[in-house]
Parts: C-alpha cells; structure tokens; sequence
C-alpha cells in the first residue's frame, strides 16, 4: 500500500506513553508486553526492530482503512521514530542504526529529503551522540609516576603488565579471528571463567591488592624486566605518563 506515514490522527488515544498497551501497542508489532510497559525505556535494537515492523503494518492496510485506523498507524511509526532517535547510545554502533531509521523513514515517505526527516536538533544530537562514541577511552583518575629513579613503581610494573597483555591479546585475536584487533572491540564471555568470578558479580573480578603480585610473576616467567624502568631506554622509548592522556575529570 503506497502512502505516506506522516498522518497525525485528531485524537489523544494514541500520543501518550502511558496509554492502555491492547490499544496503543498492538500485539502483531509489539508482542506480549509486560505490565507497566514504557517505549522510552526499550533498547534502541528493540525500538529499530518494532519500527520496521510498523512500518510494514501501515503499508499492508487495506484500501478501504478509516482515516482514524491510518492515523493511529502512522503515528505508532512516528512514536517509534521518536523514541530512536532520542535512545540512549552506547557506541558507534547506536548511532549507526539511528541514522539507519532515519534512510528508512525516507525510504517508508518516499521522499530524497532530509530536512523531511530530522531537524537541526536531531542533526547536532546525532552529531556529539556520534563524537561521544568514537572519543578513546582516558583515565579517569591520576594514573601517577611510573618511576622512582631507575626503578619501576607499582604504576609502573602494571604499566607494563598491561603492555604485554595487550600485545598477549593481539597475538590470540590474529590467531583465533585472522585479525589482531578483533578480540580487542568486545568481551568474551565463558562458563569457566565465569564460575571464577561468580563470587564478584560486580567489579573488580579479581583482588586488586594481588595485581602486582601477578603482574611480576607472569612478566618472570615470559623473562621480561620488572624492576627497571630504563631497560628500553636506550632504544629511545618513550613511556607515556597520565600527563600524556587527556582528563576526563578536568571536564
């Protein structure tokens, strides 16, 4: 069915969030919800999935529709809409699929225009949402001196603890997926390691007093230095100090 989905309906019954969920949020696109259901609250892939779906309803009525039943459609896509576009992002990824429902939406209205589609407000919150997520990660807290003289500090020992673990996981990520950063983009999860940590629901995982003691066992054992800090110096190394990271507490 070729028609637009921009139909406003003339009644309140369907532009209330806490509306009766039968009426508002019909069960072919929404599935059974539960008891104080709310759409703001939806992740954004759940909100992108019902929105396709809405779509595909309104194109699907018949002819013969009342001008009351396509309004109520249409603005179901339209709250839909909304709700992905104000969503709370999590990454790149979030932002991606907003602008997917943005080209759907052209797409669904046949339309080539933009300004059709998004505001000048939607467009600056997709573009710090989209800045925000593609933003490195930066310490939080002083990381502190990484030396004292020639000596490596704790900093300094975890320092290169995570140096090498890096490097671990580069080498298991090429090995196991074919590129070296892969293992780098997610965590995995596994049974085992899991029923490890199970008596740490909730970080830190591990006893964070015992970090060094690990730190200089597994860098003995692999023979790499955990005393000197220098031992690369003469190879024009630079190690980088919280200094060189920006600040986000300085925000």
């Amino acid at each position: 069915m070729d028609m637009a989905i921009s139909v406003m309906p003339d009644t309140a019954a369907v532009t209330s969030f806490s509306e009766d969920v039968s009426e508002c949020y019909p069960a072919e696109i929404f599935g059974q919800l539960p008891d104080g259901f709310r759409l703001q609250d939806q992740s954004i892939h759940v909100l992108v999935h019902w929105h396709r779906k809405a779509i595909a309803a309104v194109e699907h009525l018949p002819e013969d529709v009342t001008d009351y039943e396509l309004g109520a459609a249409c603005d179901i896509v339209r709250r839909l809409y909304v709700a992905i576009l104000t969503a709370k992002t999590h990454g790149a990824s979030h932002v991606a699929l907003k602008l997917q429902a943005v080209l759907t939406k052209l797409d669904s209205e046949k339309s080539n225009s933009i300004e059709e589609a998004l505001d000048v407000d939607d467009i600056r919150r997709l573009a710090a949402e989209l800045s925000d997520a593609i933003k490195p990660s930066a310490p939080v807290k002083r990381v502190g001196a990484l030396r004292r003289g020639r000596k490596l500090t704790r900093t300094g020992l975890l320092y290169r603890y995570q140096s090498f673990l890096m490097k671990e996981l580069q080498t298991l990520s090429l090995n196991l997926y074919g590129d070296r950063d892969c293992a780098l983009e997610y965590i995995a999860e596994d049974d085992a390691v899991n029923l490890r940590c199970s008596g740490r629901p909730k970080y830190p995982f591990f006893d964070e007093s015992r970090l060094a003691d690990r730190a200089r066992s597994v860098l003995k054992s692999l023979k790499i230095d955990t005393k000197q800090f220098d031992i690369l110096g003469r190879h024009g190394v630079t190690w980088a100090t919280s200094e060189s990271w920006p600040s986000r507490a300085a925000k």
